[in-house]
């Protein structure tokens, strides 16, 4: 009986480990992604923070034009 219980312990570990690496694998690697602005939303406008230290407010509207003249 001992050894039959010890072989059912080594079986349900080895599953267990398989199945640990298996989903390891799986699992999606994430993408480091650099910011390059942070934005402060306010009542009526939007306050724009670059990474070199530019503050930019303008509405809400128009962060696509203001981020794109930052970028040229």
């Amino acid at each position: 009986m001992e050894r039959r219980t010890s072989i059912l312990v080594c079986v349900v570990l080895f599953i267990g480990l398989a199945g640990g690496y298996t989903l390891g694998t799986l699992k999606a690697v994430g993408k480091h992604v650099d910011t390059e602005y942070f934005l402060e939303l306010k009542q009526n406008s939007v306050l724009i923070e670059s990474v070199d230290g530019y503050l930019y407010e303008c509405p809400m509207d128009s962060i696509p034009a203001v981020l794109e003249r930052d970028n040229l």
